[in-house]
């Protein structure tokens, strides 16, 4: 074998070294974008991502004329939760929530994780009808888990819904508040 076919295999060995870098690298690139974007306990979308899909909404909705949902769903005492079985249970109950979640929801809408045990979920282009049902749906599920976990503490989820309407230009984060305030009145109606 002389220099120049030695030389030549090199270059295709180099080649190929580099094609399968750039292959990691794009797969790396991938799974950070990901990372970035979901909430690693629940599954679920993480507040940055969720915030950023909710603005959107309110664009698209606004360019529309269309109108959307959102609901602010809390899950009942879950300090409490964590007071008596620990932040290793609390953790595999918000699992098993975002999870729930994410199965009741439609193709079209979002849910994202907003702080330690609050979800937003994104309705759009619903009733306020169907966002009930959905949210009902979801409640009585998370109910059931209480059931699965044959637990002492209460398991339950307050959920609270606003209304987008695309003549009324509010901000994102005054639809929040709004749903915030109906969760807290459903939250006290339990009481």
């Amino acid at each position: 074998m002389n220099y120049k076919e030695l030389g030549k295999e090199r270059l295709i060995e180099i080649i190929e070294e580099k094609e399968k870098l750039i292959e990691e690298f794009k797969s790396l690139k991938i799974k950070l974008q990901y990372n970035a974007c979901m909430d690693d306990v629940t599954g679920v979308l993480n507040r940055i991502a969720g915030l950023e899909i909710l603005e959107k909404t309110i664009l698209e909705s606004a360019r529309q004329e269309e109108n959307f949902i959102i609901c602010f769903a809390d899950i009942d005492d879950f300090k409490k939760v964590n007071d008596v079985v620990g932040h290793i249970e609390g953790d595999k109950i918000l699992e098993e929530v975002g999870s729930i979640l994410r199965a009741n929801i439609r193709k079209t809408d979002t849910v994202f994780r907003i702080g330690g045990d609050e979800f937003i979920i994104i309705f759009p282009d619903t009733t306020l009808q169907v966002a009930k049902t959905i949210c009902s749906r979801v409640c009585m599920d998370i109910y059931e888990l209480k059931e699965m976990y044959n637990s002492n503490y209460k398991i339950g989820l307050s959920c609270g819904l606003s209304q987008y309407n695309f003549n009324s230009k509010i901000s994102a984060s005054e639809l929040i508040r709004m749903a915030d305030e109906g969760m807290y009145a459903n939250k006290r109606g339990k009481r």
